[in-house]
């Protein structure tokens, strides 16, 4: 699986390409929590709403991310100091 997520979206008639960036710590401790989860007595809906929960959690926080890095750097002129 590649780290690497491109997204295309138009906004405006303009192309907008964004790619979503997955460390490899990510993606490790992602494979840890699957094992993990698989190991509990959990029914199949039990495991598919833990699961979905997770997933919508981890969206949340690379969403609140880049919002957030977005809005600082919009606010210091989109330059790094």
């Amino acid at each position: 699986m590649s780290n690497i997520i491109p997204f295309s979206q138009p906004i405006n008639d303009a192309e907008i390409n964004i790619f979503q960036y997955r460390t490899t710590e990510l993606l490790d401790t992602a494979q840890e929590v699957s094992e993990y989860i698989n190991s509990l007595p959990l029914s199949n809906e039990q495991n598919d709403r833990l699961v979905w929960l997770l997933v919508e959690n981890v969206a949340a926080a690379e969403r609140s991310g880049f919002y957030g890095a977005f809005a600082y750097l919009a606010g210091h002129g989109g330059g790094a100091n």
